[in-house]
C-alpha cells in the first residue's frame, strides 16, 4: 500500500480587512456544514482548532466537539506508519507554509481510510499569520482504484511475461518440428534419388542379363550344332567301317 505523502507551495491567502458581514459568515457556515469535505480552522499561535465542520464526524466517525476540546485528539486516529509524515506536515502548517498531505486514519470501527489534507495560511493586513484554514477529503475510493489499477498492471505484466515465455516455448517447438519436417523431406528426396539410381542400375543389369542370356543360347545352339556334326561324322565313319567289314565277309563267303 502506498505511503503517505505531502507537498508544499508558496501560495498565500490574504486575510480580508475588517469584520466579515453576518450574512457572509452565515453563507460560509452553511457551505462548510453541507459539504462532504471537512473544513477546519486553527489558531497558529497555540495550534488550537477554532472550527471543524460536521463532516468530521462522517469521515473520522468522531464528534467534532472532541477536537475543539482537545486539538491533538485527531492525531490518535492517524495510522502509525503515517504519523511522522503527518506530524511534520502539522509543524509546517503552524509555521505558515501551505501544502497538502495524504495519509491514512484508523477509525473507531477499525476501518482504514485515506484522506487528503490541504492547508492554507491566512495573513492579516500587516502580513502576520492570523489563521490557518484547511480542507480534508476522504480519498479512500480513489486510493482503492489506484491500488486496483496497480494490481491489474502487475497482473497484466505477469501475464505478458508468462505469455511471452509460452510464445518462446511454442516458437521453439514449432522451429524444432519444422526442422524435423525439413529433414524428413530431405530424407525422402534422398530416398527418391537413391531409388531412381537403383532403378537405373536395375535396368542396366536387366539389359546385361538379356544380352548374356542371348549369348548363352547362341553358345548352346553352336555347341549343339558342333556336337551334331561330330556325332554325324562319327556315325558315318562307323557305318562306312561296318560296310567295309560286310563287303569283306561277303567276299570270303564266295570263295
Amino acid at each position: 500500500e502506498p505511503n503517505s505523502s505531502c507537498s508544499w507551495t508558496n501560495a498565500r491567502v490574504p486575510c480580508p480587512s475588517g469584520a466579515r458581514p453576518a450574512r457572509e459568515r452565515e453563507t460560509l457556515r452553511q457551505l462548510a456544514e453541507n459539504i462532504h469535505e471537512i473544513f477546519w480552522m486553527i489558531d497558529p499561535r497555540n495550534g488550537r482548532f477554532l472550527y471543524v465542520s460536521p463532516a468530521f464526524k462522517e469521515i473520522w466517525l468522531q464528534d467534532p466537539e472532541s477536537i475543539l476540546r482537545d486539538s491533538s485528539s485527531w492525531l490518535d486516529s492517524v495510522h502509525p506508519e503515517d504519523w511522522p509524515t503527518v506530524n511534520a506536515a502539522r509543524q509546517s502548517q503552524l509555521s505558515g507554509k501551505p501544502g497538502d498531505c495524504e495519509y491514512r486514519i484508523v477509525r473507531p470501527d477499525g476501518s482504514t481510510h485515506w484522506v487528503w489534507d490541504r492547508s492554507f495560511p491566512v495573513f492579516d493586513p500587516s502580513g502576520q499569520l492570523d489563521r490557518i484554514v484547511g480542507i480534508v477529503e476522504d480519498i479512500t475510493e480513489r486510493k482503492q482504484g489506484e491500488e486496483a489499477l496497480h494490481q491489474a498492471r502487475l497482473e497484466l505484466a505477469h501475464h505478458a511475461v508468462r505469455l511471452e515465455k509460452q510464445v518462446a516455448i511454442r516458437t521453439a517447438e514449432l522451429t524444432a518440428s519444422n526442422r524435423q519436417l525439413v529433414d524428413s523431406i530431405e530424407s525422402i528426396k534422398r530416398g527418391k534419388d537413391e531409388y531412381r539410381g537403383l532403378l537405373a542400375q536395375s535396368e542396366v543389369l536387366q539389359k546385361q542379363l538379356r544380352h548374356l542370356t542371348r549369348k548363352i543360347l547362341t553358345a548352346q545352339e553352336e555347341e549343339r550344332k558342333v556336337i551334331s556334326r561330330e556325332l554325324h561324322d562319327e556315325v558315318v565313319q562307323t557305318l562306312i567301317g561296318i560296310n567295309v567289314e560286310l563287303s569283306s565277309l561277303a567276299k570270303l563267303g564266295a570263295v
